[in-house]
């Protein structure tokens, strides 16, 4: 809970389940899990799910903006605008994990941050997770740096984290 980053979440679901998601996460989280609704700002200590209906985008002061406009491509929310979204505004203090999940989405705005900013991109193992075609296809594009279960890239981030208010 002491970490100071915070977390925009983007998964593909049905437009019904977004917020029970957020609270369902938010019973099990030390952060604080909420959906993600125009006008907030992100802080650290939160995860913001990300809307499916419509497009969302942030600041540099982390101000949420919702657009009335649908994601792009086949899947909602779309990972390759939120990837964009939050690397384009906060360049080298942003980071990439990507989990279990369908699909290569992702891949373009992973290449993008890792060319612009040398950026630092995570992914689950293959081992660990249900589906692994998203995590795959960002691995097989060579942008990965760590690749670890669930509890590993925790446990990474945190050391992370350490290490830097140690110095």
């Amino acid at each position: 809970a002491e970490l100071p980053v915070a977390f925009v979440l983007a998964q593909h679901l049905g437009e019904g389940f977004v917020s029970l998601f957020a609270d369902q996460l938010d019973k099990v989280s030390s952060f604080r899990v909420k959906k993600g609704v125009d006008g907030d700002t992100l802080h650290h200590g939160e995860v913001i799910v990300v809307p499916v209906e419509q497009q969302l985008q942030i600041d540099k002061n982390g101000k949420i903006k919702l657009l009335d406009k649908k994601w792009p491509g086949l899947y909602r929310p779309s990972i390759d605008c939120i990837i964009e979204s939050v690397t384009r505004t906060f360049k080298k203090k942003s980071a990439v994990i990507i989990f279990s999940g369908m699909g290569s989405d992702g891949v373009i705005a992973c290449q993008e941050f890792f060319n612009q900013y040398d950026g630092t991109i995570w992914v689950q193992s293959k081992d660990s997770c249900v589906i692994s075609s998203m995590p795959d296809s960002i691995r097989d594009a060579g942008l990965v740096s760590y690749s670890a279960t669930p509890e590993l890239l925790a446990e990474k981030l945190a050391e992370k984290y350490a290490i830097a208010d140690r110095k």
